[in-house]
């Protein structure tokens, strides 16, 4: 039960998904109480303590109109959220940044404390981000890069399509991502090579080769290049609070690199039928494409060469390693992913 559920000891995945849910139905009962006690209020008289009995008609609708409008907020500022999450690992405490970041940004004034109460929420159940020493809005939302309108963007976006709208199908919308993905990785590709120093700004590290899907290398970079891809490109079009449209690009970006099952990143290759996993690095770089106005708002990072995230990534990979759940699921495959959800210690609950 959700009583029973501590984040610090609780390990297996789908537990964990379940403090999640908690975490935000907790802030949904919180804003829904902040929103209807004017309601209770007036319906009895200021003592706030409904009488026993059927509730007037009147005062249910009202109370379920304004719980349903809650809920649809929330929902839209849960969804909303994901575009603002890093590319690869995200953390639950990342997640809150992610969906205060985005609220900030489509409603500047929060008179009813909804991201307080997810803050309050995500506190309670352990969930704040690991990395921020002082919690509050102005510190949990992400920050601009040091210099959001470099001299290279305006002609980066030049070179892909917004065109997308709703009348399009969806292999349409496929093949028009593929061209904006190949036509940005060109124009990334070549901003890298006149200036390597810009790789860390996107987590990147420098000269890595490409691999076969054994970990193997494929081809060495030529000096001063890295191997990376361009995942997404697509518009978000958003409604102001004073009913004007913002157009922004999301962009992902990632990388990987072979890393041996003790933890040891290898970004020479593996040798064949060595056993290893991917690790992932890369960022969500949110722009501002309007022209004369270009800047990247905001380039959320996770460091391909970060020691500290392969090493939990390992410990994972090694826990998980021999569940039987996994197993069934994937067989002998190696380099899946979603694989390293299913523990051991969590199989019970599924025969």
């Amino acid at each position: 039960g959700m009583a029973d559920l501590d984040y610090d000891k609780t390990f297996e995945a789908h537990d964990r998904g379940s403090i999640l849910v908690f975490a935000v139905y907790q802030a949904f009962l919180a804003i829904a109480d902040r929103r209807t006690d004017d309601l209770i209020q007036l319906a009895t008289g200021g003592s706030g303590i409904l009488p026993a009995g059927t509730l007037p008609p009147s005062l249910v609708e009202r109370l379920t109109d304004e719980v349903a409008k809650t809920a649809k907020q929330m929902l839209t500022m849960c969804i909303r959220a994901l575009d603002y999450c890093p590319s690869v690992d995200i953390t639950f405490g990342e997640y809150l940044r992610a969906l205060i970041t985005a609220d900030r940004d489509a409603y500047p004034d929060d008179p009813l404390h909804y991201r307080l109460a997810f803050l309050e929420s995500f506190r309670k159940w352990k969930l704040l981000p690991r990395d921020v020493r002082t919690i509050s809005e102005d510190t949990l939302a992400w920050s601009a890069p040091e210099n959001p309108s470099p001299g290279w963007l305006k002609g980066l976006l030049s070179r892909i399509d917004l065109g997308w709208n709703q009348k399009l199908k969806r292999a349409e919308i496929f093949a028009l991502n593929d061209k904006n993905r190949y036509a940005l990785w060109k124009a990334m590709h070549k901003a890298f090579a006149s200036n390597p120093d810009l790789y860390k700004q996107f987590g990147l590290l420098p000269d890595l080769p490409r691999y076969n899907e054994d970990g193997t290398v494929m081809h060495a970079p030529k000096k001063g290049e890295t191997t990376f891809d361009v995942y997404g490109v697509r518009p978000t079009r958003r409604v102001e609070p004073d009913g004007s449209f913002r157009v922004e690009v999301v962009v992902v970006i990632q990388q990987r690199i072979p890393v041996a099952l003790d933890g040891t990143a290898m970004p020479q290759g593996m040798a064949k039928g060595d056993g290893f996993f991917w690790f992932r690095g890369g960022a969500t770089i949110i722009i501002d494409p309007r022209e004369g106005f270009e800047e990247i708002r905001y380039s959320i990072i996770k460091n391909t060469g970060s020691a500290d995230r392969q090493k939990r990534q390992a410990g994972t990979m090694a826990a998980n390693y021999l569940s039987p759940l996994r197993a069934l699921y994937f067989g002998g495959e190696v380099s899946e992913p979603f694989a390293l959800l299913h523990a051991s210690d969590g199989d019970d609950d599924h025969v």
